[in-house]
């Protein structure tokens, strides 16, 4: 029995170059995007996975209505789609993009910011975007 494991483990050691195979590209499978999402090799999230330049370009949208002095403020918090029929920009059970992002003037705290838009899933299209101080679209409604 000894005698059959040893060739066979040579044999499995021959074919083996010692590197492992890279694992595959993950799918994507969700439309949120979160800080720890932008350390992976690969986006998980559709946008992403069909635009890489989709978040930054759409932090630069937000960020059109915005100070150039909190422009250049800007860091990433989290993008997220929700279907709510809370939200002016939701209504007709539509979805909504959200961007939530910080901004500081010099020397004072970062503050929140969110900016929201009517979504579309095809293309992740986003329209027209309102961006105020908060963390929540709720600060939208009338």
């Amino acid at each position: 029995m000894k005698k059959a494991i040893v060739p066979l483990l040579l044999a499995l050691t021959a074919c083996s170059d010692g590197e492992e195979a890279p694992s595959p590209a993950p799918t994507p499978d969700t439309f949120d995007i979160s800080q720890s999402d932008l350390l992976r090799e690969q986006p998980t999230d559709f946008c992403r996975a069909a635009d890489p330049k989709f978040l930054e370009n759409l932090m630069a949208r937000a960020g059109l209505q915005l100070s150039p002095e909190l422009r250049s403020t800007m860091t990433f918090v989290d993008f997220n789609v929700a279907h709510t029929m809370l939200s002016p920009a939701a209504q007709g059970g539509n979805a909504e993009a959200v961007l939530r992002f910080k901004v500081a003037s010099s020397g004072s705290d970062p503050v929140m910011m969110v900016a929201a838009g009517p979504f579309k899933e095809q293309g992740c299209a986003i329209g027209e975007l309102s961006v105020a101080e908060g963390t929540s679209t709720l600060i939208f409604s009338d």
